[in-house]
């Protein structure tokens, strides 16, 4: 199996290493096409060993070639890149926004899976929803789902509309933990404990909860329950969120990612 990446940034960089890292190809077998020196000066230091300048016939003999360019730069890359695409390989697109219709008129091809990762990628725990469009062979679904899973795990969806949903929920989520951490550290601030003592609290206890979730067989108002004594601490906090809506304000954040999702799409 042979991977041409397109695009040598964070996620290209993330997704090529642990291919590498997994076991799934040889750095051989691997090859990042990246424009600017000073990343490719950064992948050749991280042991990248095939760095292209520029589109060549290497790519056509690859068997999948991944999209990890940035959106608007995707129809200058297209035009550059289309002639060497070829019928029987598979197209791998991370570029958020970019539709199958947008990728299939600029390549000329029909075997597109449209990914949205997210950041944990970036030390091999993220979580990519993706969706299949085109004749793809059993060999190429099943390569397709190991490669995505080498990065942390992968969902697969079943209509393009809901890689949309999928960017709402994982691919913009991290940022919704890391500010719900920086806004739980600022009020533990505020109650009179030193700012890298109630980091150290919060983070633990996030990193706890997550893999008590886990391991556990229970559903999350059990756990939720176990935690809660009727008019203790615990009660008084969750509360106060019901008080404040914050239910209603998760799905309102939600339904504006979507729906922000949808619009670019469209562009």
């Amino acid at each position: 199996m042979k991977i041409a990446v397109i695009g040598g940034g964070n996620m290209g960089y993330a997704f090529s290493k642990s291919f590498i890292d997994k076991g799934l190809i040889t750095a051989d077998d691997l090859v990042i096409v990246e424009r600017n020196e000073f990343r490719c000066n950064f992948l050749r230091s991280k042991g990248i060993a095939q760095i292209a300048n520029d589109f060549d016939q290497d790519i056509a003999i690859c068997d999948f070639v991944i999209l990890a360019v940035k959106p608007q730069s995707f129809i200058e890359v297209g035009n550059d890149l289309k002639k060497y695409i070829t019928p029987k390989q598979t197209i791998i697109s991370i570029m958020a926004g970019v539709s199958v219709d947008t990728i299939n008129k600029s390549l000329n091809t029909l075997k597109i899976v449209r990914v949205m990762p997210n950041s944990p990628a970036l030390i091999g725990e993220g979580i990519s929803g993706y969706f299949i469009s085109g004749d793809l062979s059993i060999y190429d679904k099943d390569a397709v789902r190991k490669l995505l899973k080498s990065c942390g795990g992968a969902v697969e969806v079943s209509s393009e509309k809901d890689i949309n949903a999928v960017t709402a929920i994982s691919g913009s989520g991290p940022a919704y933990f890391f500010n719900f951490v920086k806004l739980m550290v600022e009020s533990g601030t505020k109650l009179g404990i030193e700012e890298d003592k109630v980091k150290a609290l919060v983070l633990k206890t996030m990193k706890g909860s997550y893999e008590l979730m886990e391991q556990s067989s229970d559903d999350f108002q059990t756990l939720i329950d176990n935690v809660t004594s009727k008019g203790g601490t615990t009660q008084a906090a969750l509360e106060t969120f019901s008080e404040y809506h914050l239910g209603e304000t998760i799905d309102k954040a939600l339904n504006s990612a979507n729906n922000r999702a949808e619009e670019l799409s469209k562009m």
